[in-house]
């Protein structure tokens, strides 16, 4: 069955033999057209999916979590040709923006890329060499944006005061 112009419900559904639920198809199909908005920014460079749907004997087979967005049918770890998963991350981060491309979780793994389509944005780095140094870039990241909007509010509140007192 074909889902979108290039993706077939075969590729999302490799380990899965049973009848599918008509919404697991549903959201197959969403997130079909999602992936086909993806290839295009890749200059139409093919995605190979490594994992779609997965009922939930072969999620916990693979160490899924247990609220997989893959157990939906919302989510797929791919590859694109020619680009690495940092690259596939980058241009997802860049496509969040855009109207027409559905919030999802965006996580980035060593050898593949998470997508889903789950209504809301999430992020997240499992790399086994830079896990640790990006949650801490990450961190500390959040404290000086922080840092920075309280320093500027100070600053914001002092000049106003003064304005107050010297002038009303």
């Amino acid at each position: 069955m074909q889902l979108s112009e290039n993706f077939k419900l075969s590729e999302f559904t490799h380990y899965s033999v049973v009848q599918l639920d008509p919404a697991i198809v549903t959201n197959l199909t969403r997130l079909a057209l999602a992936l086909e908005i993806i290839r295009t920014y890749f200059n139409d460079n093919k995605i190979i999916i490594n994992s779609g749907y997965r009922d939930s004997e072969h999620n916990l087979r693979v160490g899924g979590v247990t609220n997989s967005q893959h157990l939906y049918g919302l989510a797929a770890d791919f590859t694109v040709e020619n680009y690495t998963p940092y690259e596939v991350q980058a241009g997802l981060r860049i496509l969040k923006n855009r109207l027409e491309f559905p919030l999802g979780g965006l996580g980035l793994y060593d050898t593949f890329t998470h997508f889903d389509i789950r209504g809301y944005y999430a992020l997240w780095d499992k790399t086994k060499d830079l896990e640790n140094e990006n949650n801490q870039d990450i961190q500390n990241k959040n404290i000086n944006t922080f840092v920075k909007y309280v320093g500027f509010s100070c600053i914001a509140f002092g000049v106003l005061f003064y304005i107050y007192s010297n002038f009303i």
